[in-house]
């Protein structure tokens, strides 16, 4: 290996006034300041010709950049953990980004079905709506306990999220058991009920409004007997709610969700049934649809939507919409459901349930796979900025005693679960909440969004939030504020991203990278974020730069590699290495991200470079994806442009291992010109002191996993390139076995020591 310019002689670090391609300025106001010439890079800095001075400094620009916005380098990790969290569930659909439109593929040109069609009057129900609806039915699971039950006890309660075949399996129930179907007027009190009121043999539906008020449990024994004495039945459809227990306890059961996949196929089999023409299309536009999938339709309302689109479809043109984004509008549709009644909620209590049940969606969509109770106290949060934006003279309260929780999580379609979360390097146990459906929290955020008048209390809300000492909450509700900046860019920069971009809080300009990176996921919305960052990057301010640097360590960054590498190394540069700190831990993230080739090959420009500024840059970066671990890796993390799934499920598995190990051990072609890396790492005097520390944790790996003895031997065997290497590296390997707290295994040293005397990589134990 060639050495070092500098490796024996720090003291020649100065910076030549002309050489190579970026002797030049490459903007006309700056950016010979950038790159550490000018008269002033002329002169030799004497203060850094001092060694201590620059191992010092070297030091500093190799700590956490974060530290300060996060509160701790210990949040790091726990970023991580939320942002991973949010790529798996908002992101779980492929249309996350798709302008902020919804139900913008659905074609229903044919009724959508029975909902359409007067099943919800009041009065009597038609013979043959009865038939359609026995013909498309699909009971779900407990169908005949509930009607064992309704004929027992003459009253039965279904309780269920909205729209989710509550009121069809009621119906389906009574056309079963009794002589006739009715429905009452919405307004209807059961209350007031009388037995005259009841024709004999008829079996009736009523849904319980959310704020309906409740029989006592006197009331509705005065009801039963009504209907037992008029032969009848009454089933009541309503949302979970703690109130109904205790009035309806021997009669209220859950009514789940039935088999989509069926409900889907009966419903094709009906429509083909009525239309044999359409058999051979619908054929073949259903063929490919997979229902109940977490990208797929999944409640009867849907499946309705759904088949009618296809039967519209086949009328038209025979050609069906991407399904991605079908299924996404189908979602939305759904949704829209939840929004649709707030509008008509008075500005009193009386509509206050229903805003604490709204923001109680919007808050699991952010925090969609979190503790219960970060979701509820978030949730009450929001209540309270949309009831007093609603009434700006009231000063509503908290239900403190009110147990609504667990009804709320069951009527938005989401569930509890116990699970462990981070603390620290530890985990606890709590109660995590999460939607049932992966195409929920999009869906909801883009009906919230939707609603203008909600838009400024929402983005408060969210940047409420952001202050949040935990990273599970601020990071959460910093992707969320991109996501937003997305469907509605000039918006929301304006109103938050831009003055959070140049605040001299370090937490408000982290916010704005993150919500920055997020957005850049449109690639509508790519363009305009890349030259607001370049923009930042050749004239911003101090902060802007700051912005920018750790905005680029996101996934944009490694959409144009070249272009973010090259920008990168201008921040750490400028003004004398202010920003090396953030530079550098950017192009660690982007090595992370799967830009290994670019990445490298850009490193080894930067230590090959005359420029003392940029020879630090490279050699902090070195040592920040020399410090990493494959468990640091981001989940779409890809090895090389031709990995296949196999690899990086195999890269997976070496969760203990050094990420540079890992990374040679499963491409070998990398495994010289990483080691050449760090190589010169090792030789510097001011990294001496990270770079042994960063191979002592190397060493002990093995403990972890012994698989990576061998491989680790096998690098280290290249970084003894001469006799003084080999000797610096058995000494490294001397003091790890000497720990007077956690020696190494002498076996485990011994393999290590065999390997750099030799040269050789050790696979096995030595016989």
């Amino acid at each position: 290996m060639a050495e070092e310019g500098n490796s024996g002689n720090e003291s020649t670090d100065q910076q030549p006034a002309a050489g190579g391609d970026d002797s030049k300025p490459e903007s006309t106001k700056d950016d010979g300041k950038a790159e550490g010439k000018g008269k002033e890079g002329k002169k030799a800095d004497t203060a850094n010709d001092d060694e201590a001075e620059r191992k010092k400094q070297f030091k500093q620009v190799a700590g956490d950049p974060l530290a300060d916005a996060l509160g701790g380098a210990s949040a790091t990790a726990e970023v991580g953990q939320a942002y991973r969290s949010w790529m798996r569930t908002v992101h779980a659909s492929s249309a996350a980004f798709v302008s902020g439109g919804h139900i913008g593929v659905l074609n229903i040109t044919t009724s959508s079905g029975p909902d359409d069609r007067g099943w919800h009057a009041p009065g009597p129900v038609r013979q043959e709506l009865l038939d359609e609806l026995i013909n498309r039915y699909i009971p779900p699971d407990g169908y005949p306990t509930f009607l064992s039950r309704l004929s027992d006890t003459r009253l039965l309660v279904l309780h269920g999220a909205p729209r989710t075949g509550r009121a069809t399996t009621g119906l389906r129930l009574l056309a079963k058991i009794a002589d006739s179907v009715a429905r009452f007027p919405p307004d209807a009190d059961l209350r007031t009920l009388t037995a005259a009121k009841l024709e004999p043999g008829c079996g009736y539906l009523h849904e319980l409004a959310p704020d309906s008020a409740v029989p006592a449990p006197a009331e509705v024994d005065r009801l039963r007997s009504y209907l037992t004495e008029r032969d009848s039945y009454l089933i009541l459809v309503a949302q979970h709610d703690i109130r109904l227990r205790d009035s309806f306890e021997d009669c209220l059961v859950d009514c789940p969700l039935p088999d989509p996949g069926e409900l889907f196929k009966r419903a094709v089999e009906y429509e083909t049934s009525r239309s044999p023409e359409l058999a051979q299309v619908l054929q073949q536009l259903t063929e490919n649809i997979k229902i109940g999938s977490p990208g797929g339709a999944q409640t009867p309302a849907e499946i309705r939507w759904l088949v009618a689109h296809l039967v519209s479809t086949a009328v038209a043109d025979g050609t069906v919409a991407d399904l991605d984004l079908l299924n996404n509008d189908l979602a939305a549709r759904y949704v829209s459901a939840w929004f649709e009644p707030l509008a008509g909620l008075p500005v009193t209590t009386q509509g206050d349930e229903a805003v604490r049940l709204a923001a109680f969606r919007i808050a699991l969509a952010v925090l969609n796979d979190s503790p219960f109770s970060l979701v509820a106290d978030a949730a009450e949060a929001l209540a309270e900025d949309i009831l007093i934006a609603r009434s700006p003279r009231r000063k509503p309260g908290r239900p403190v005693f009110a147990r609504h929780g667990a009804d709320y999580v069951a009527n938005s379609r989401a569930s509890l679960r116990s699970d462990l979360v981070r603390f620290f390097t530890a985990t606890t146990p709590t109660s995590m909440v999460a939607f049932d459906d992966d195409r929920l929290p999009l869906a909801v955020l883009l009906e919230a969004w939707a609603i203008q008048d909600l838009r400024s209390p929402l983005l408060s809300w969210l940047e409420t939030l952001s202050q949040d000492p935990r990273p599970l909450v601020n990071t959460r509700a910093a992707l969320a504020i991109g996501l937003l900046t997305a469907w509605d860019f000039s918006y929301t920069f304006h109103e938050r991203i831009g003055p959070w971009a140049s605040s001299e809080d370090p937490r408000r300009r982290w916010i704005a990278a993150v919500a920055l990176g997020e957005a850049a996921r449109s690639e509508q919305v790519a363009p305009a974020v890349r030259e607001l960052l370049d923009a930042w990057c050749e004239k911003g301010t101090f902060e802007q730069r700051w912005t920018a640097a750790i905005a680029l360590g996101y996934e944009h960054g490694q959409r144009d590699p070249e272009n973010t590498l090259k920008q990168l190394r201008k921040l750490g540069c400028w003004e004398d290495g202010e920003l090396a700190q953030m530079a550098s831990w950017a192009t660690a993230r982007i090595f992370a991200l799967g830009a290994v080739k670019p990445v490298v090959k850009a490193l080894g420009d930067w230590l090959d470079d005359d420029r003392r500024l940029v020879r630090q840059l490279g050699l902090v970066t070195v040592h920040r994806i020399t410090d990493m671990t494959v468990n640091e890796l981001e989940d779409d993390f890809e090895m090389t442009a031709d990995s296949t799934a196999s690899q990086s499920a195999r890269l997976a598995e070496r969760g203990q291992w050094p990420l540079l190990v890992a990374l040679a051990d499963e491409d070998p072609g990398m495994l010289e010109p990483l080691a050449d890396l760090v190589w010169l790492l090792t030789r510097s005097a001011q990294a001496q002191e990270a770079s042994t520390a960063s191979l002592k944790r190397w060493m002990n790996a093995g403990k972890k996993d012994p698989a990576c003895i061998g491989p680790v031997g096998r690098f280290l065997a290249l970084l003894g390139d001469d006799e003084s290497d080999r000797a610096r590296l058995l000494h490294i390997v001397s003091l790890v076995r000497r720990d007077r707290d956690e020696p190494l295994p002498g076996d485990i040293a011994d393999r290590l020591e065999l390997a750099i005397q030799s040269n050789v990589h050790i696979a096995a134990e030595p016989d």
